[in-house]
């Protein structure tokens, strides 16, 4: 980072609360004067007081993908690695070779880390950008201060807990440090270096590309916003260049310019005409949040006399100023707390409370108080807390909503999606942020050419159309999440009287739009909305009102793959209710006759039949009978699968929240014991049965695979599966419309899979890791760190067995997605691999699973469910899951690689463990003393052990829980 030039240096400390304002104007000092950097940009080595010319000049665009700057002191050497400052991103990094003179320590969290630079100035925007942006500093310091940690503590500490990865990574999800601490004078050392915080990881910038195939310009390349650009008033700045970018695209060089008025298209030449500085200022504004801001907080060092270019934006049109201000509420927030005081004492406010929210709320709940007497007139309380209010507040903005409105369409329509993110009143689409981090090389989108064919929108009313739907969709949502049920029934039913206006001629254009593409209909977002209302007349308790909003939806065709649900949803009310249990039995039939009920809903529904039939007071045995006579009858359970159980000590976490936390104490040091998750437990487990190497993934390990082998098929040119830039899968994804649009290549290429040998499938999963790494897509790429890992664990795949798992995949990933075993644990020397499904203490399978695990060993891959039980519960280690009284199954079918079913049952043996088991019938159970397997060692006791359960002879009435849809969005 350059400093400027009519800064002095002198020996002194930088002020405390210098920011980076003051860097660049010269107010901040340093201790020692810095002779020469090197650019950002281009990392050529350049004299500090031309650092902002030489960045402005054509000299420096040459290279535009470095961005840290190394800074020298020419007095001392040093050979350790060192801090180093950023250029204008401020953004922190790691750089070898630096030579910094002076050491200082930061304390946090008991812990010390050594810095070895000079801070120049302190800004907590820095901390911020380089958490966000650049993770190799942190995972640098974050190392060191572990080991430097964990040494110290072992030598001084006599209890130290040492926390997983998991934890570590995201302590919140298992109640926070301050919970899992039993003591203050207790150590806790961190392991790994990743953290939940970190969520960008930067990626090389790639060549850009003209998506749209050749009537497009190209996208913007970033140019770094610099200290001197920040001065010059001709430098179009980034975010103006990509905001009028995107309105290009999409008024010049694309068909939905109809879909805009004439009015609306002048109002936009109308933005093209603003000067340079009000088109700075409304982009600025309209990435804000919709509200009314006040001048003083309008600060930007490019922008010098907001007021001067507020009023051209005003006169034009752009900007509401002050005077149509006429909103209490809005106003109310605006003011400062001091104001709303004096307003509070002038209309003696009964509030006694000097909190500027609780104030608020009283004077709003005064304002709606009706004025005592006959006459009435228009000087009410309200218009006098408004005046009163105005006259206090300063000048303030809002962006005109008549022009805001036709210029967020646009942003929308470049990319779909952004709807769902701006449906909230105020919102802002994530189209300039997507397109900023794509050119910073923060992140990287596969490469696909854009074919737009099917026409979404006939005219400007479906358009219009649609975003009243989303607004009215999100309004309902907040309803129910807020527990607001009566406002949520008024919104209920309005929702209900648009569904019942639609016409049969646009019913009959959405239907025949790609299945992918009807959720981008005002129709398909309605019926989200009458969705969620089937969730509010449930809690409202009118059953009946919920199973005729349920049956209308079933009887329409649009959404079809949430028809497991409603039918789901529909024999629930029925029979536990509307005690109804033949008229839930006929849902139930009528489901299984539907093509589209597939997978987890289609067992769902099964279960609920056997229940329904084997209740004694209904007397219906019969027509269990008759349903069991089912070609495809089927219903596996949980006791079918194969079971190892193992337990160890839990902490006890009796009134806190979040997830399970097992303790393992270590061998080498008997004062250290490791915090962990139950998933994390399992795995050390099975490093202590030949299976060293592991990952808690869940889906993810499948996925990945699946992305790699399948990569030219998931990205090839399909017309309306890629409308808009910036998509990591096609819009087609997660429909029939995926395969049956690529049934011939995807066939061929699971021929290809079948017929190869390990070292041949292991080749190519490895090179489409390194040539695709780090785009955005279905892989995780931090799932493995090296090639060998990824090598070696597809190694202990079969090629057939894999195949028929992306097989089962690809025909029908939306229900296939999740369900997924928990650990993937393999060993590369013995080609051993298993799936883990991991349960800890009451949980219990879903029929997801269920399914997934049966699938898996009926294809060759090994997989088991574990659960883990907590030392000290009722039972101890003697405890196994419950076993229920198994229902009729069908008979047992052998997999066929050619047909593509939602589930096939079991038929390939399962490969022996080297454990001793015990085998009963299909079902293989090992018991484990983890602790006494681990540890020669035993603690003699246990202070945070889980409590003995007692038992209660009172029954509980069982409340019956639904698996909910994952995302239900349209």
């Amino acid at each position: 980072m350059a400093r400027s030039q009519s800064s002095k240096a002198k020996d002194v400390l930088v002020k405390p609360n210098a920011t980076i304002q003051s860097f660049f104007n010269g107010t901040a000092k340093v201790k020692k004067k810095i002779e020469r950097v090197s650019c950002p940009m281009c990392k050529r080595m350049v004299d500090l007081n031309k650092i902002n010319d030489h960045m402005d000049s054509e000299e420096c665009s040459e290279q535009d993908d470095i961005e840290t700057v190394t800074l020298e002191d020419t007095d001392e050497k040093h050979d350790d690695k060192a801090q180093v400052l950023t250029s204008v991103k401020r953004k922190l990094s790691e750089s070898d070779n630096s030579n910094i003179a002076d050491n200082k320590k930061l304390k946090s969290d008991n812990t010390v880390i050594e810095v070895k630079s000079e801070d120049v100035f302190n800004d907590e925007d820095d901390d911020l950008i380089a958490e966000l942006c650049d993770d190799n500093f942190s995972n640098v310091s974050s190392s060191q201060q572990s080991n430097s940690s964990e040494k110290e503590n072992l030598s001084q500490s006599s209890q130290t807990i040492k926390l997983s990865r998991s934890i570590s990574y995201n302590p919140s999800q298992f109640g926070g440090l301050h919970n899992l601490s039993p003591s203050p004078e207790a150590k806790v050392i961190h392991s790994g270096t990743k953290r939940a915080a970190q969520k960008y990881r930067k990626t090389p910038t790639k060549e850009k590309r003209n998506l749209f195939g050749g009537s497009l310009p190209e996208m913007p390349q970033h140019d770094p916003f610099t200290p001197r650009k920040r001065l010059n008033p001709d430098y179009v700045p980034y975010y103006v260049t990509n905001f009028e970018y995107v309105i290009g695209c999409v008024i010049d060089c694309t068909d939905d310019k109809n879909l805009f008025t004439d009015e609306e298209l002048d109002m936009i030449d109308n933005y093209r005409a603003l000067s340079l500085e009000a088109r700075k200022l409304y982009v600025r504004l309209f990435n804000r949040k919709h509200v009314w801001i006040s001048q003083d907080k309008i600060r930007y060092d490019e922008i010098p006399d907001v007021q001067k270019t507020a009023q051209e934006l005003t006169e034009t049109k752009f900007l509401e100023p002050k005077d149509q201000l006429s909103d209490l509420n809005d106003l109310l927030h605006l003011l400062h707390a001091g104001d709303i005081k004096v307003i509070a004492k002038d209309f003696n406010c009964g509030s006694k409370s000097s909190n500027k929210t609780e104030l608020v709320l009283e004077l709003l709940k005064m304002s709606r108080r009706k004025s005592s007497g006959f006459f009435q007139t228009a000087n009410t309380l309200e218009s006098k807390m408004v005046k009163k209010g105005k006259s206090l507040v300063g000048p303030c903005y809002k962006l005109n909503p008549s022009t805001r409105s036709p210029l967020l369409r646009v942003l929308c329509l470049w990319g779909l999606n952004s709807w769902w993110e701006s449906r909230e009143e105020g919102g802002t689409p994530s189209t300039l942020t997507s397109i900023l981090l794509t050119n910073q090389g923060h992140v990287t989108y596969p490469c696909y050419s854009i074919k737009r064919v099917a026409k979404i929108f006939r005219n400007r009313d479906d358009l219009i159309a649609f975003e009243e739907s989303v607004k009215i969709e999100d309004k309902i949502e907040q309803a129910v999440m807020n527990k607001d049920f009566e406002v949520g029934y008024v919104i209920y039913r309005s929702i209900l009287k648009i569904y019942e206006e639609f016409d049969t001629e646009f019913i009959e254009h959405v239907t025949a739009l790609p299945v992918f593409l009807q959720r981008y209909s005002a129709l398909a977002v309605i019926i989200v909305g009458l969705n969620k209302a089937v969730d509010l007349l449930e809690k409202m308790k009118k059953h009946g009102e919920a199973v005729e909003l349920i049956r209308k939806l079933i009887a329409n065709t649009v959404l079809d793959r949430y028809r497991g649900y409603w039918y789901e949803r529909l024999s629930l009310d029925l029979d536990s209710h509307l005690k109804q249990p033949e008229e839930a039995l006929v849902a139930v039939e009528a489901a299984l006759d539907d093509p589209k009920v597939r997978v987890g809903r289609r067992l769902l529904l099964v279960q609920r039949a056997v229940k329904i039939c084997r209740t004694k007071r209904y007397n219906l045995s019969a027509e269990l009978e008759r349903f069991s006579c089912r070609a495809d009858w089927d219903c596996p359970t949980a006791e079918d699968l194969p079971t190892v159980n193992i337990s160890g000590k839990m902490l006890n976490r009796e009134g806190l929240t979040g997830k399970s936390v097992f303790q393992v104490p270590e061998s080498e040091h008997n004062d250290v014991v490791t915090y962990c998750s139950v998933e994390e437990f399992c795995l050390q487990h099975y490093s202590t049965v030949g299976l060293g190497e592991g990952l808690h993934a869940e889906g993810a390990v499948f996925n990945s695979l699946l992305g790699l082998l399948f990569w030219e098929i998931i990205y090839a040119d399909v017309p309306d599966a890629f409308r808009d830039p910036g998509q990591a899968l096609p819009l087609d994804w997660d429909s029939d419309h995926f395969y049956l649009a690529r049934k011939e290549s995807i066939d061929l290429r699971l021929a290809e899979l079948r017929g190869m040998e390990r070292e041949e499938m292991a080749s190519e999963v490895v090179a489409a890791w390194l040539e695709h790494s780090n785009i955005v897509s279905l892989v995780s790429w931090n799932m493995f760190q090296t090639e060998e890992r990824l090598r070696g664990m597809v190694l202990c795949f079969d090629p057939v067995s894999l195949a028929a798992v992306m097989e089962r995949m690809l025909v029908d990933h939306r229900s296939t997605r999740s369900g997924l075993p928990d650990l993937t644990v393999w060993n590369s020397d013995t080609r051993e691999i298993r799936c883990v499904e991991v349960k800890g203490p009451g949980d219990r399978l879903s029929t997801k699973q269920i399914l997934w695990v049966r699938f898996l060993n009926s294809v060759g891959v090994e997989t088991e469910v574990c659960h883990v039980l907590p030392l000290g519960s009722k039972g101890g280690l003697n405890r196994s899951p419950v076993k229920k009284k198994s229902p009729v199954k069908s008979p047992e079918k052998k997999y066929s690689p050619v047909k593509h079913q939602d589930e096939r049952p079991s038929s390939s043996p399962i490969k022996e463990s080297d454990n001793p088991v015990k085998i009963r019938g299909k079902r293989k159970k090992t018991k484990v003393n983890f602790e006494s397997s681990l540890v020669e060692g035993k603690v003699d006791e246990n202070k945070n052990q889980a409590p003995l359960k007692k038992s209660s002879k009172k029954r509980v009435k069982r409340v019956e829980k639904v698996e909910s849809d994952d995302d239900f969005v349209p």
